[in-house]
């Protein structure tokens, strides 16, 4: 995805800035096409049917997300915990694990500085059509027939918890979770309690699946 983590940037040294939300939504329908153009064939067996796709989002990951569903023509399936970044992220607040934490803080290709003030607004922008998209209320609409999982920690002190609750509330999704953790942080997949989470979300998967493989999460293979 354009300036993080190892891809290319739009401008040379600056990461984790796009001029366009679009051009982040871009790049994963170009992850997904690919996926299916070089990984699949090798994956699946001669004639077999194409498997579910499930798309996973966390913290700015959900927000784009929830607007590449909305760019497609074709339903798909997913699972994102969180939806809304704050610019301006107190670090203290990801996770109640230090060791994490501390990690998290030395790797090279976190960004840990503030964002742009035109990311911050094309972020407004990505956040502002999941308020204005029609397909978000239209129980007709391929976003509303994608099963949805929210998963949340009640301390989470990057998202706002009434937002998600608001937005729940309003999307017409006719298959719609929204799972509270009591006590945990933003970063659910790296609190001490994250078997708890991967394995809810184990469970919500299978129960979508039961004709395919059953899937399987744990810190391990994360």
């Amino acid at each position: 995805m354009l300036g993080h983590g190892q891809s290319d940037c739009e401008k040379p040294g600056l990461r984790a800035h796009g001029s366009n939300f679009q051009f982040f939504v871009d790049d994963t329908n170009q992850f997904v096409t690919t996926a299916k153009a070089t990984v699949y064939p090798k994956m699946l067996p001669e004639g077999a049917a194409e498997p579910p796709l499930i798309a996973m989002g966390i913290s700015f990951g959900a927000l784009v997300a929830l607007n590449t569903i909305l760019s497609m023509s074709k339903p798909l399936v997913w699972l994102f915990p969180t939806a809304r970044l704050v610019p301006g992220v107190n670090f203290a607040g990801l996770t109640r694990d230090p060791e994490f934490l501390k990690d998290y803080m030395a790797d090279p290709l976190n960004v840990t500085d503030n964002l742009t003030t035109l990311m911050a607004v094309q972020i407004g922008k990505g956040m502002k059509q999941l308020q204005t998209n029609p397909q978000v209320t239209d129980q007709n609409s391929v976003f509303c027939n994608v099963p949805l999982l929210v998963l949340q920690g009640t301390e989470d002190k990057v998202t706002s918890m009434r937002v998600v609750e608001e937005f729940m509330a309003r999307v017409a999704n006719k298959d719609k979770e929204l799972k509270l953790f009591p006590g945990l942080f933003h970063c659910l997949w790296n609190e001490p309690e994250k078997e708890q989470v991967m394995e809810y979300a184990s469970n919500w998967l299978n129960a979508r699946f039961a004709d395919t493989t059953q899937v399987s999460m744990s810190s391990s293979k994360l």
